[in-house]
């Protein structure tokens, strides 16, 4: 009977143990693993940003100095089980409502970042621009453009450019990279697309071409800046290119635009185009020495196949709808410049 009573005390306590195992070890899981441990704020989202070469202790250094989550130790040892300190992928992690351990760790071993919107266009005319941009997008800073822009060595090395140059390797366009692309790593992604561009159809064409490729993007952002009309595109090059062969001055206003380094420009003045810059193609012949503008592959083309004609002048239909209007005689453009001029007037684009 004792013997009895005895094992059936056993049994209860195996079982309370049992139970007391199994609630401690559901709560050391919910606690290490499954409870919600991100910290949010007033929005309701955060966002991790870890740069490149970011080591295990670099991670944790950066989840506390901003605070992201509720209990760092249940996220450092769980990490560590799953072996994050091996595969710490660079970039902006989006943190959601509600995120575990075991979700915020799988999400960034598996490295499924947010990447980050680039769009060049027009509105970009220059590679300070074009940096102020990538500043405030990426993990860049001017420090760090200008060491690796003013580097001649490199860029000859790397691109076959020098720092005046180095806008013809940049090709408009919605891209989408990593928060964590430094800045030779942006110029690496621009050659690569801009290697696939220039492929060997282009190339033979280019062979042929009377200008050599920095010259071809430099009058081709020239054309983008006259028109963003396919068909224009091609007869103002072909105007271009026949001012080059006759040795006449190119008068292009995107060039002092360019030289005044105001874009919000929309008439030009007389004093405007006595600026003393190699870029002022009123003053000085030949192309500039580098683009105005980062050229669309389009102008690239429109160039590349210029529309052959006996036209040396060209000026902007009072239309003001992107077309021109061509002529062979400098009479004749002195016509259509009065025309576009009164068009200006009638809208009041003046230029004091």
């Amino acid at each position: 009977m004792a013997k009895k009573k005895k094992s059936g005390l056993l049994k209860k306590i195996f079982v309370w143990l049992f139970f007391l195992i199994l609630f401690g070890g559901g709560f050391f899981a919910w606690k290490f693993i499954f409870r919600s441990n991100i910290i949010f704020n007033e929005k309701n989202e955060s966002f991790l940003y870890i740069p490149k070469n970011t080591d295990f202790d670099g991670l944790i250094k950066i989840l506390e100095e901003k605070n992201f989550v509720h209990d760092i130790t249940s996220f450092s040892w769980y990490a560590q089980r799953l072996h994050l300190q091996d595969c710490i992928h660079p970039g902006k992690y989006r943190l959601t409502k509600g995120m575990s351990n075991r979700q915020f760790i799988k999400m960034l071993k598996q490295g499924k970042e947010e990447k980050v919107s680039l769009t060049i266009n027009y509105t970009i005319r220059t590679l300070p621009q074009l940096y102020e941009k990538l500043c405030g997008k990426f993990n860049i800073n001017e420090t760090a453009i200008s060491s690796f822009t003013q580097n001649e060595e490199l860029l000859e090395k790397k691109f076959d450019v020098n720092p005046n140059t180095l806008a013809t390797i940049i090709h408009p366009g919605k891209y989408e990279l990593s928060w964590a692309t430094e800045i030779e790593d942006f110029f690496d992604f621009m050659f690569q697309i801009d290697s696939a561009f220039w492929n060997s159809e282009k190339k033979v064409k280019l062979k042929k071409f009377s200008l050599d490729k920095g010259q071809v993007l430099t009058l081709a952002s020239i054309v983008y800046c006259e028109s963003n009309i396919e068909s224009e595109q091609r007869k103002i090059a072909g105007v271009y290119m026949n001012r080059l062969k006759e040795n006449m001055l190119l008068q292009a206003d995107p060039t002092v635009i360019y030289a005044l380094n105001d874009f919000s420009i929309q008439r030009l003045s007389f004093n405007d185009l006595k600026v003393d810059s190699p870029y002022n193609t009123y003053k000085y012949k030949g192309l500039p020495p580098g683009p105005v503008s980062f050229p669309s592959e389009i102008s690239i083309l429109s160039v590349l196949n210029y529309e052959k004609s006996n036209y040396l002048y060209f000026c902007a239909k009072p239309e003001l709808n992107g077309y021109s209007n061509f002529s062979s005689t400098y009479e004749q453009h002195l016509q259509y410049a009065e025309m576009y001029r009164k068009a200006l007037n009638k809208r009041g684009i003046r230029r004091n």
